[in-house]
């Protein structure tokens, strides 16, 4: 429980922080709020409550993990928010399904639905895990395009103010300079 504890505290903490960023820090905070409110359900469930308490400390990670990598929100690319949006909401399908299983009041009624709510709670942490994965893979693949374009920027920069280092230029200066000689 003391995790869960420790996870929470951060996750307060990370959704005042997104309150504190103009406009981009909505991304944070609804983020942070998900999964305050994932560890919060998971501790009034009765039936399987260690498993769901697991679950959500794992999104709570994810998380805390999501806001290390985004440093400044401000300066997302678009499409990266849309895969952190697209995390959000897979985040929400297990809150809702969490909320669903809930706390029920007779012991009768848990003892029979234990199956079926560790069902359920494989299933969320399968989305969310497959969430994560999609969220990750996806950044990735933006990044690298982001990078392979300002590269390209850059070389096309580097030509530009240099054209006199074309290949012909550069042999003949090479010759001149007492450089190798092309054999023939």
């Amino acid at each position: 429980m003391a995790a869960s504890s420790n996870a929470l505290i951060l996750l307060r903490l990370l959704e005042k922080a997104g309150e504190a960023i103009p406009h981009a820090g909505s991304i944070i905070k609804a983020i942070a709020g998900s999964g305050i409110v994932l560890l919060e359900t998971a501790e009034r469930v009765r039936t399987n409550k260690d498993d769901c308490i697991e679950l959500a400390e794992r999104a709570a990670r994810y998380i805390l993990d999501l806001s290390e990598m985004i440093q400044d929100p401000s300066k997302l690319p678009s499409n990266l928010e849309i895969k952190i949006r697209s995390f959000l909401s897979a985040l929400k399908e297990v809150q809702e399904t969490l909320e669903a299983l809930g706390p029920e009041k007779s012991w009768w009624k848990r003892f029979g639905n234990e199956t079926k709510v560790r069902e359920e709670i494989k299933k969320c942490d399968t989305k969310l895990y497959d969430a994560w994965k999609l969220h990750i893979i996806g950044s990735v693949t933006i990044l690298h395009r982001e990078v392979a374009s300002i590269s390209e920027k850059m070389d096309s920069l580097a030509i530009i103010q240099r054209p006199s280092l074309s290949p012909e230029s550069s042999s003949e200066s090479s010759t001149l300079l007492g450089g190798p000689e092309e054999v023939r």
